[in-house]
């Protein structure tokens, strides 16, 4: 619970952080298999939280719908083959995201002061109105 705790602190200050006041070093020859939007879930113990990647060429965003936080610029994207690193930092504190991409998704760890917790991304579906 702490560490949920912890987490939502620090999603919630993201959302104050002018998104204009990060450096961006993104890599200009990113494996073209991991441009798009991707959807996941961080698999924090008994509460998941969900959240979605849009990486493309130029930029890339992190949005965590359940905080209100939304297309939140990365600082940097890096890969190599399939693999990825990419960094959001705020306030001087980083979030990293690392994975492997394995056919249609890429998995991986979402760390965060400290601490590391597995993740999986699949490309976004945009669901139907009904």
């Amino acid at each position: 619970m702490k560490k949920l705790l912890i987490l939502l602190i620090i999603l919630i200050l993201l959302t104050g952080c002018g998104a204009g006041t990060n450096r961006k070093q993104l890599e200009d020859n990113i494996n073209e298999k991991f441009l798009g939007e991707w959807e996941g879930n961080i698999e924090i113990p008994l509460t998941p939280l969900t959240i979605n990647l849009k990486l493309d060429k130029s930029d890339g965003s992190l949005s965590v719908p359940e905080q209100g936080l939304k297309n939140y610029p990365l600082e940097s994207i890096y890969s190599d083959g399939n693999m990825i690193n990419i960094v959001i930092n705020f306030k001087g504190s980083k979030i990293k995201i690392v994975g492997e991409l394995k056919r249609d998704r890429i998995d991986g760890t979402f760390i965060q002061n400290g601490q590391t917790y597995l993740i999986e991304l699949k490309p976004f579906e945009e669901q139907p109105l009904l």
